[in-house]
């Protein structure tokens, strides 16, 4: 008789597979690395001379770079031609899912963990202020990008244009997400801490973002790889 693995287990060993793969070529971090700082660049030589919120430059890098480097989550499977037999593997598509989100989560943090520091020094160490409520909001925003990101990845998967097919679906759904944890990230640079009622509210609305869509595309990844 087979036995199925539990979906915790699953989920861990497709993570472990893609971070072992992104270990030995790590082709997305380097991506979005890269094209975080570029964005970075960018608004540090438009705000020359002018003030500007480095929270906002902050999670445009973060996004965009999410965008850049979480794509991949299911294309490399379908590319390789190794997505119908992961979808025909023990696992269910839910455990996949959450295997991918949280390869994708690890990258997103470390690329968040880069983006904060070439933020501090691009722009000052205003960011870092009350460094506790920016942590949070990166690790809180980081569980929506990646939880998107490999939704839409499967999403577009068996799409001949997923590559242009991804950002156009993932920067519209992840807008709202954006201007929370801009906005609450904007405050603590300026020295709010989690007492503040307007930087806890964007917070929390983080968190609900998290919390809707994370069930949500679980729940609809099943449809989404057969699409």
């Amino acid at each position: 008789m087979e036995v199925r693995p539990t979906a915790p287990n699953a989920a861990l060993e497709v993570a472990r597979k893609d971070l072992l793969a992104e270990a030995r070529a790590p082709d997305g971090l380097s991506l979005a690395v890269l094209v975080g700082a570029l964005v970075l660049l960018l608004f540090r030589v438009a705000a020359e001379g002018t003030p500007l919120p480095v929270g906002t430059a902050l999670w445009v890098a973060l996004l965009f770079s999410a965008t850049a480097g979480l794509s991949r989550t299911f294309h490399a499977e379908a590319e390789r031609g190794t997505l119908d037999l992961l979808l025909a593997s023990p696992a269910s598509p839910a455990a996949l899912f959450a295997g991918k989100m949280l390869s994708g989560l690890v990258v997103t943090l470390a690329c968040g963990l880069v983006m904060v520091a070439m933020a501090a020094a691009f722009f000052g160490g205003g960011v870092l202020r009350e460094p506790l409520p920016v942590v949070a909001f990166v690790v809180l925003g980081g569980v929506g990008l990646a939880a998107q990101a490999s939704f839409l990845s499967a999403l577009s998967a068996r799409s001949p244009t997923r590559a242009a097919l991804f950002p156009v679906l993932m920067i519209p759904l992840c807008t709202p997400l954006l201007a929370w944890a801009a906005r609450g990230t904007v405050a603590a640079s300026l020295g709010a801490g989690f007492g503040d009622p307007a930087l806890a509210f964007d917070l929390l609305a983080v968190a609900l973002y998290d919390a809707a869509f994370v069930p949500l595309n679980a729940i609809l990844v099943p449809l989404a790889l057969r699409a």
